[in-house]
């Protein structure tokens, strides 16, 4: 088992690093996220810079095409058409295009620079017979696939018609040409690794990749489409969207780069590898590795320190809790500092408590030596008067005989100072007899002091109060004179109080009203509720109290107006009120009257205190109560109950005589509740009704009927059995509700 110091310890250390650990993972994903974010964003913009430098190239190829193919259009017409294959090769070189095609007035290859074409021009696009008719000057490709390469070969053309439309003259400009800034930018990038160019459709027309590294033939297969970015297990994949110049191609749509209605785009698609990323977070989750092993040893320093400072105030409460136990030394307290007289931390407030409870318990300790004192000679006193008492009456009977005798004599008369002394005897004994008595009772006194303190109990405040009133409404010769506000008389505010005590601070408080007026004159009663506390006010239209007394009612033996008063009504009072968590207070005019005004905390109706039963059809509910007005009470309440089987028994043989099948069958059923008193006067058997409850463990289908519902065993035992409690001042407004099936009614 752990001690307490090393759980303190690990609890605070346990937290602290808890706390270090989670800061450490939280900021690290912050950072990474953000890294990864900067990162995906800045290859977005990377890429968006390769396809504008793509766009830009396209453009001067195509100038460059153009212009090569106007070249060849006068060249070939000076040579009238009979330009060699030699001269074709030589001005292919001068005028930096790839290649250089001849196609005769049937769309079939004549010459070129890289050998005999496959296919007719006619079969790539039919739309080209216009630069034959001479409906078009010029038609032009995007990237498109070259179906007369042995390898895959991606090719942009440019096609014009020679001087009488006789021939077609193909200038073509390789992939490479276009790519060749893009392939310079994508080796310096350190992890750019290849770019792909796509058709609409899918088709590859071409992958600038890293030197170093192979082409990808599943990149044609990504998963990007439009401007968009995936990561995935080692790469990221970043698309880009490049609208071409050349949107409307029909060679495109032969060669299904596009379907029909489609304009031609080309979906970039690049991989970046983000091993300098993933680097680079692996350096920061090291770092934060170790930033959490300096705060993991931190904290465990700062745990140390804090469990030393805890537990260095808590050993010093516990060596002076164990000094005092071992030497009954109560004036021993925990040395405190002005800084922690001051201070509100608990472990201060702590030591602070203690000293003053040690003070409280030295100065119950000197009361109570003080109070055994006063035993002691009580019981002494009450010795000697008990053992005065006896030889004291045999010299009274003794002195009277002896008397009678003298009388019967005759010598008294003879002699006056026999009488005389006669008479001092008797003076002797009667005091010494007035003596013992008053010893007698001082001790009885001292007794009924010790025994007096009432234990407070959880009551119903309302009737509390209202029985005194009652009381005292019974007592007055001019009922008129006494009125009541505010109360119910059926009671429902509970409060915990010392019922003996409160009634008898109201009945003083009440006593001094009635004695304050005079004539036709009124005392009023008014109960009202405010939040957590009940407010009671005690008002007469008497003499009132001059202002000089009013601030000395509450002391004790002062007392004004009254030949017999003893001044320990309001005291006794105001220490009532007061013990029991209330306030009492008085206001006073002279020739108006007073107002005195008690103010009680109240509680909330406890959960095993029931108001209402809920009932289903088909049950049975029994009464059991020796009290036929109680009975009868009952079955006024329950009339009119449809669905419901009543039952009522005087005795609890009664019950088990009727019950007794159920008993038999397996014990009460949840179809049966039971309504019981606590105390059925049977000359047969002493079984109560809590006692009948516990046997027959019926739980939350039982219910005691009593008025002893403010006993603290009663309630107690009620919590144990789950059961639930009716108080008897409480039947007249108890509720019964039938569960139907479509509800309560």
């Amino acid at each position: 088992m752990l001690n307490f110091s090393k759980k303190i310890f690990l609890a605070i250390f346990g937290i602290s690093f808890a706390a270090s650990l989670v800061t450490c993972i939280f900021i690290y994903g912050a950072i990474k996220h953000v890294r990864e974010t900067e990162f995906q964003t800045y290859y977005r913009h990377r890429v968006g810079v390769l396809a504008a430098s793509f766009h830009e190239l396209s453009q001067a190829y195509d100038s460059v095409a153009k212009s090569a193919a106007m070249v060849l259009y006068e060249r070939d017409r000076a040579a009238r058409g009979s330009l060699t294959e030699a001269e074709v090769r030589k001005l292919r070189d001068e005028l930096g295009v790839s290649n250089i095609y001849f196609f005769d007035s049937k769309g079939n290859w004549s010459r070129s620079t890289d050998g005999p074409v496959k296919g007719n021009l006619l079969s790539f696009c039919p739309d080209y017979r216009r630069l034959y008719t001479g409906e078009s000057k010029m038609e032009q490709t995007p990237l498109v696939p070259d179906n007369n390469a042995a390898e895959e070969a991606i090719y942009k053309y440019t096609m014009i018609p020679n001087y009488d439309r006789s021939k077609v003259i193909d200038v073509s400009i390789h992939f490479d040409n276009f790519t060749r800034i893009m392939q310079e930018q994508v080796d310096t990038d350190g992890d750019l690794e290849r770019v792909e160019f796509l058709a609409p459709s899918g088709i590859s027309l071409g992958q600038v990749v890293k030197k170093g590294l192979a082409k990808d033939p599943e990149l044609q297969s990504h998963p990007v489409h439009g401007n968009t970015e995936v990561w995935q297990a080692s790469q990221l994949l970043v698309g880009h969207v490049l609208k071409a110049d050349i949107t409307n191609c029909c060679e495109c749509r032969v060669k299904n780069l596009v379907s029909d209605g489609q304009s031609f785009g080309y979906q970039i698609v690049a991989s970046v590898s983000y091993h300098s990323l993933r680097a680079g977070l692996e350096e920061l989750k090291w770092k934060f590795a170790i930033i959490l092993m300096t705060m993991t040893a931190l904290s465990a320093v700062v745990s140390l320190w804090i469990k030393n400072l805890l537990l260095g105030r808590m050993r010093s409460i516990r060596l002076t809790i164990d000094e005092i136990t071992q030497t009954k030394a109560f004036d021993r307290q925990i040395p405190l500092s002005e800084r922690a007289l001051r201070s509100q931390d608990e472990l201060d407030v702590l030591a602070k408590q203690f000293n003053t409870m040690v003070e409280t318990v030295r100065a119950s300790q000197d009361q109570m030596i003080e109070a055994q004192k006063a035993e002691a000679k009580s019981m002494v006193a009450a010795q000697v008067a008990h053992d005065i008492r006896s030889p004291l009456t045999s010299m009274g009977i003794a002195l009277s005989q002896l008397q009678a005798f003298v009388n019967h004599t005759g010598r008294s008369g003879q002699d006056h100072s026999i009488g005389e002394s006669f008479s001092t005897l008797k003076s002797g004994i009667d005091r010494v007899t007035g003596i013992v008595k008053k010893l007698s009772a001082t001790y009885a006194k001292k007794r009924e002091d010790l025994d007096s303190v009432e234990v407070p109990r959880l009551t119903l405040l309302d009737k509390v109060l209202l029985d005194v009133a009652t009381e005292h409404q019974i007592k007055l010769k001019r009922p008129e004179s006494f009125s009541v506000t505010g109360l119910s008389q059926t009671p429902t505010v509970w409060g915990v109080l010392q019922v003996t005590e409160i009634q008898s601070a109201l009945s003083n408080i009440l006593n001094n009203a009635f004695e304050a007026i005079s004539g036709m004159g009124r005392v009023e009663l008014c109960f009202n509720i405010v939040a957590s506390s009940m407010i009671v006010k005690v008002t007469d239209d008497g003499v009132g109290i001059p202002a000089e007394n009013l601030a000395r009612i509450f002391e004790r033996k002062f007392t004004f107006g009254k030949e017999q008063g003893t001044g320990l009504g309001l005291f006794q009072a105001k220490q009532a009120v007061e013990w029991n968590g209330g306030k009492l207070s008085v206001e006073s005019k002279v020739g108006q009257g007073t107002t005195v005004t008690l103010v009680l905390p109240i509680e909330r109706k406890p959960a095993w205190c029931a108001c209402a039963m809920n009932l289903r059809v088909g049950q049975n509910l029994v009464f059991v109560d020796d009290d036929p007005s109680i009975l009868s009470l009952w079955k006024q309440k329950t009339k009119g109950l449809n669905g419901v089987r009543l039952h009522f028994f005087q005795s609890i043989l009664e019950f088990q005589a009727a019950f007794q099948g159920a008993f038999l069958a397996g014990g009460w059923s949840e179809q049966n509740v039971l309504v019981i008193d606590q105390h059925l006067n049977s000359p047969v058997t002493t079984q109560t009704g809590l006692w009948l409850l516990g046997e027959m463990k019926i739980g939350k289908t039982g219910y005691l009927c009593t008025s002893e519902f403010d006993d603290v065993l009663i309630q107690d035992r009620i919590k144990v059995l789950g059961v639930r409690l009716i108080p008897k001042p409480c039947i007249a407004a108890f509720e019964f509700k039938v569960e139907e099936r479509g509800g309560l009614t």
